[in-house]
């Protein structure tokens, strides 16, 4: 996004930092090519490339910086089992500051959609944060959508940004409109409104930034709407990578050398098809020390159940007794009711517990240094080490006066 000063645009060209030695010190000049070095690192460290490629959903995406680094951001995540969050942004103005303000946007964002809300009210908390955090007046443009993967249903909120593209299976692209709604940062208090839409398979997403449809010709031109829609139209039956590559070849070669003042960014989605909701089960033992086995093994059959291998089988009983010696220790003196659900999806396995002592979360343990010889370590931590060490993932929160721990193993 382009920083206006008086009309005029205060972004300067690549090598604009070294091409006025007369006006500007050395050290000047190093420190602010620093400072955009250290932009363009927090910028592409941020930025997810797992791209996932799955029974229901695909996704893609690319950013194109420009010779300044810019405010462009995009996201995706599973907010939960069943809701794929997708997003993308623009911060106004170059270099750290912005870059630094791009990624508290980025984490607010995630933080609330993994809470629970949909789309209008993440926007609406994320902006009234930003709004108390803003000395320096950045705004942001951000298009935010969740998907409900159970039943194809995307909700979505407009806070200023592009309108992005859908193409339905068989027919041609056309742009997904909405209420644009009001920027985030810079009013405290917005009403922000939230659309839904219906996916079918094999329909398909394109989110994009301006640097896209802004992108010059030498002459001047814009890029603009209608070449947008052009490109995706001739490259629809194509998979997500391709459509996103032909859109960035088709932007450099209508700027035909011209350097392009905007990061270019477009994130891509298809939708296959509906997930079914994961089979949940759950029971509650008794928990004493003499209990331990009963529910490791019970564990165990339920992994046997949905497919896992021995090694993992073995890794989740480990990492359970862990777990069950550390509630046993923090929660009860003479035993307590815990529950355990079980559940699997694509290949992961997810074991939580619950038990109703007094908040504590475990993960919050200082890690023990194993480095060290036994006699000199601090005491405590090394069971919670074993479990993060063994599983691909390990959650805590506390919820309905509940302790809830999870872990999740990929087999």
């Amino acid at each position: 996004m382009k920083q206006e000063n008086g009309g005029r645009t205060v972004k300067k060209p690549p090598n604009s930092l070294n091409a006025d030695k007369t006006c500007e010190r050395p050290q000047e000049n190093n420190a602010a090519e620093a400072e955009l070095n250290a932009a363009a690192l927090i910028q592409t460290g941020i930025l997810t490339d797992d791209f996932p490629d799955n029974e229901s959903y695909a996704v893609y995406a690319d950013l194109n910086p420009a010779a300044t680094v810019g405010g462009d951001f995009y996201d995706y995540f599973l907010a939960d089992d069943t809701h794929l969050v997708i997003v993308i942004g623009d911060v106004s103005g170059s270099g750290f500051s912005p870059a630094m303000f791009m990624m508290l946007t980025k984490t607010l964002i995630k933080v609330y959609a993994q809470s629970g809300y949909g789309s209008d009210k993440v926007l609406e908390h994320t902006n009234r944060f930003l709004n108390q955090s803003n000395p320096e007046n950045f705004f942001v443009t951000c298009w935010l959508g969740i998907i409900d993967l159970t039943k194809g249903i995307l909700s979505y909120t407009n806070a200023g940004h592009q309108h992005p593209v859908i193409v339905r299976k068989g027919e041609e692209p056309e742009y997904l409109l909405s209420d644009p709604n009001f920027v985030l940062g810079t009013k405290r208090s917005v009403d922000y409104r939230e659309k839904r839409f219906k996916l079918s398979p094999g329909d398909q997403l394109i989110l994009y930034t301006n640097g896209v449809t802004e992108a010059q010709s030498p002459e001047g031109e814009f890029f603009g709407d209608e070449r947008l829609l052009a490109v995706i139209g001739e490259n629809k039956n194509q998979d997500m990578p391709e459509i996103v590559k032909a859109i960035r070849t088709c932007v450099d070669a209508f700027e035909a050398g011209n350097t392009h003042s905007d990061d270019a960014t477009v994130l891509a989605l298809s939708f296959r098809g509906c997930i079914s909701v994961p089979p949940v089960e759950s029971k509650e033992f008794f928990l004493t020390k003499d209990s331990y086995d009963s529910v490791t093994g019970y564990i165990a059959e339920r992994c046997a159940a949905e497919g896992c291998d021995e090694n993992a089988i073995n890794q989740i009983v480990i990492a359970s007794s862990e777990i069950l010696a550390n509630i046993e220790s923090y929660a009860y003196e003479d035993g307590g009711s815990i529950e355990i659900i079980t559940k699997c999806r694509s290949h992961r396995m997810f074991i939580t517990f619950k038990d109703n002592a007094p908040p504590f979360n475990p993960l919050l343990h200082e890690e023990p240094d194993v480095t060290l010889p036994l006699k000199n370590r601090r005491s405590g931590g090394l069971g919670i080490f074993i479990v993060k060490k063994l599983m691909s993932d390990v959650s805590y929160k506390y919820e309905n006066n509940q302790n809830t721990l999870t872990i999740e193993k990929e087999f």
